[in-house]
């Protein structure tokens, strides 16, 4: 139970910074096309 929430708990962290990530790449392609 315990391992199970720390993989839980990891994939969260790596699906938010992928989000982060995107939304930083998505924010300067926006800048570059204005």
């Amino acid at each position: 139970m315990e391992r199970q929430l720390g993989d839980y708990t990891r994939f969260c962290i790596d699906m938010s910074a992928a989000e982060t990530k995107f939304n930083v790449i998505y924010y300067q392609l926006l800048m570059q096309h204005s």
